[in-house]
């Protein structure tokens, strides 16, 4: 972050006299202790967003128990469970895929030096196993199934 904000400095003295300098706070040039001002106004931004968008979500699902019963609900739900669980097999997948290129570009574009590249690529298959381990407990049901198969067996 220093580096950064020391980068900006030199490109600021490097204006002519007459130069006039936005306020900081609409270009980013950042404080020594915090994020760019814009890093700040994108991650509340983001979260506003975010908010919003659960409120809708829950709004027309609540009108959707509303209006439908909740057996029909869920019979929908069921009908998606296979594309959705493909959708996140494919994310998986793809970040397994993608990792090493993501890491690379994080170290082109001067984010991270190469030395935390590397550790990043050795985490990759720790991350998608516990992607995978996730999926299998959450997403399928591994242990409520595994539990059916032994309450099963005890009677």
């Amino acid at each position: 972050m220093k580096s950064q904000y020391n980068e900006l400095l030199w490109v600021f003295t490097q204006l002519p006299d007459n130069y006039t300098v936005p306020d900081t706070e609409t270009t980013g040039l950042p404080d020594e202790k915090s994020l760019p001002d814009i890093v700040s106004l994108g991650i509340t931004w983001m979260s506003l967003v975010t908010a919003l968008l659960t409120l809708l979500t829950g709004f027309f699902l609540w009108n959707g128990v509303q209006i439908h019963s909740v057996i029909s609900i869920r019979e929908h739900i069921l009908q998606w469970q296979p594309v959705l669980s493909a959708i996140r097999w494919a994310l998986i997948s793809g970040l397994e895929i993608v990792w090493p290129g993501l890491c690379l570009w994080l170290v082109e574009s001067d984010r991270i030096n190469a030395g935390k590249a590397q550790q990043l690529k050795s985490c990759r298959w720790r991350i998608v196993g516990w992607l995978i381990v996730i999926e299998l407990i959450l997403g399928q049901s591994l242990l409520v199934k595994l539990a059916a198969i032994v309450a099963g067996k005890n009677d």
